[in-house]
């Protein structure tokens, strides 16, 4: 049995949630899957038209990163994925809509995305983000949050340097796994 790839940098989960997410078949092979590119907004969903929809996972928030004894770092993440269907019938869109959103939730529930050292998925949430704009469009907007630890090797002297994290002992928190 092989061992699960580790992680060192954000931008590696992020890549990891869009290959699952493609490898579904949910979506048209030509539909955007890739991490986003910063928070999404009614306005950037006008000007970046996605006729095959998307899903888009992103990083909403650190809520925070614990030292463990053995130097690695357990970071808490708010995880979130923009899901935006391809513009299509609205009666048809609602009840696929459903179904392509259900898919998603019960592939993130309990999914570790094939990295080692990987927590479960708490606090999943799905929210439909309505707008008439979005509507004249013929597309919706839904996002998918929820928290999750990642363990990161290699990342916590960077982050140090760059005055991201605290070391353990200016934080105080040391703990084991």
């Amino acid at each position: 049995m092989s061992e699960l790839p580790t992680t060192s940098s954000y931008s590696h989960i992020l890549d990891k949630l869009a290959a699952e997410i493609r490898a579904t078949g949910i979506f048209k092979p030509a539909a955007r899957i890739e991490p986003a590119p910063g928070p999404l907004s009614e306005n950037w969903l006008q000007k970046n038209a996605l006729p095959h929809g998307g899903a888009l996972p992103a990083i909403a928030g650190l809520a925070g990163v614990d030292v463990l004894t053995n130097g690695m770092k357990k970071h808490q993440l708010n995880m979130g994925l923009y899901f935006i269907p391809a513009p299509a019938n609205r009666a048809r869109q609602a009840s696929d809509l459903a179904d392509d959103v259900s898919a998603i939730v019960n592939l993130i529930e309990g999914n570790r995305w094939g990295l080692a050292g990987t927590g479960k998925p708490d606090k999943l949430r799905a929210s439909n983000r309505y707008s008439v704009n979005l509507d004249k469009q013929g597309t919706s907007l839904w996002t998918i949050d929820w928290t999750q630890t990642f363990y990161l090797e290699g990342h916590g002297q960077r982050a140090e340097r760059l005055g991201l994290v605290l070391d353990a002992e200016e934080r105080g928190q040391l703990t084991d796994a």
